[in-house]
């Protein structure tokens, strides 16, 4: 008797765990995303200033970082 009541309170247990985790995925699924929020003028033109810094920083000439520096 006692193993027949071991055996059903495991199956009950992982049938509730299964419960669980199905209804988890669910409720994710049905979850809306995030909405994306569009950016200003100022984040556009701050984005803007740090690409052209980091081409001009990136793009520079071989020649020119060997030369002596004058101090």
């Amino acid at each position: 008797m006692e193993f027949v009541i071991g055996l059903l309170s495991g199956v009950v247990f992982f049938i509730l765990l299964g419960v669980v985790f199905i209804n988890g995925y669910k409720m994710g699924i049905k979850r809306k995303p995030d909405p994306i929020a569009k950016p200003t003028d100022e984040e556009i033109r701050r984005n803007e200033s740090l690409q052209k810094s980091f081409e001009k920083l990136m793009n520079y000439d071989v020649t020119t970082a060997y030369k002596r520096k004058k101090v």
